[in-house]
């Protein structure tokens, strides 16, 4: 039975409370190596206890539970399916279903883009997107601007409360880490589970756990540590995923934990203490560029002339539906 996810309204996980619980021992805590700075400290704790930050996705402009609607109603739900897919793949069954491949798929997506980092970039580049306008934004607000709205874009972008720009920013960060473009691609790619118990290590985890190629090429493979014991792989060819499993586990292990460690930013995650110091000297050594920063870099403006003509189209209906509405009365 699926255990719901569940966090109080101002501790917002970006490392799920169920993903990090697969690294408890029987006392339920796991280690916790923790880096501020040059310092590196560890800890025995609770998933409860870690990788999170107050607030993280709140809505400013709103107060309770309406700030933390984001949390709530995206998140919470979102990672009690990618928990119900990981509970499948950890009995060694396969994920047929639709909603449970696209409940994972959403998971792997999310670990890009849902880091403090990922939350300071996305409400610093999304005022200064708002905030740019040129001449074709500015005509094609003035052939749909209302009597009594302001005179221009700008003016109308700076006019807004608070809370509605909230709510429009939150929809499209939404739509990253819904990409129905990645979404599609990760749900019908190959997935395969990886059983390392014979490796004399473990397998770590961390803050940036997800190790990703380009799933569109031949030898693009996506990997990710789901407990100490167990890799999920996804991949285009079945080929380069059985040449994995042809690896031996030791090596596998040890490539996957460099990864996985190098990249952290402030947390990694063992049951025991054994690999201290492989821990300690690779800890954040080559941090990976945030996918978030390229999304707002690639993201085009808005095509005006189409905008404009699909306004127009929008207007006429109207008037022809209200004119008809007129002749039937009479």
């Amino acid at each position: 039975m699926s255990q719901s996810v569940q966090n109080p309204a101002d501790k917002h996980h970006y490392i799920p409370q169920f993903y990090t619980r697969r690294w408890t021992g029987e006392d339920g805590l796991l280690e916790i190596f923790e880096k501020e700075g040059a310092v590196i400290s560890i800890r025995r704790g609770s998933p409860k206890s870690t990788g999170y930050q107050s607030k993280l996705y709140a809505m400013e402009g709103f107060e309770g539970e309406k700030a933390a609607a984001f949390e709530k109603k995206f998140f919470e739900p979102a990672d009690t399916k990618a928990a119900r897919a990981l509970q499948f793949m950890e009995k060694g069954k396969h994920v047929y279903s639709r909603e449970l491949r696209s409940a994972w798929s959403r998971f792997l997506m999310s670990l890009l883009l849902r880091c403090p980092e990922d939350m300071a970039v996305m409400r610093a580049e999304w005022d200064k997107y708002l905030a740019e306008t040129d001449p074709k934004l500015e005509a094609y607000y003035s052939s749909i601007r209302e009597e009594g709205a302001p005179a221009t874009m700008a003016e109308f972008i700076e006019s807004r409360d608070e809370a509605s720009a909230q709510q429009r920013m939150f929809y499209t960060y939404k739509t990253f880490i819904d990409n129905s473009r990645i979404g599609n691609i990760l749900n019908n790619v190959q997935w395969s589970v990886f059983d390392l118990s014979d490796s004399k290590h473990r397998l770590l985890s961390s803050d940036r756990p997800l190790i990703r190629g380009n799933l569109g090429e031949e030898n693009g493979l996506w990997s990710l540590p789901i407990s100490p014991t167990l890799l999920f792989m996804a991949a285009k060819d079945s080929r380069r995923l059985n040449a994995v499993l042809k690896l031996s586990p030791d090596y596998v292990v040890k490539d996957t934990n460099l990864r996985v460690v190098e990249r952290a930013v402030r947390y990694v995650y063992s049951t025991d203490r054994s690999q201290a110091r492989f821990i300690s000297n690779r800890f954040g050594k080559k941090p990976e560029p945030r996918l978030i920063v390229g999304m707002f870099q690639r993201r085009p403006r808005i095509d005006v002339g189409a905008a404009i003509e699909q306004h127009k189209r929008i207007v006429a209906r109207r008037q022809a539906e209200q004119d008809e509405a007129k002749e039937s009365l009479n």
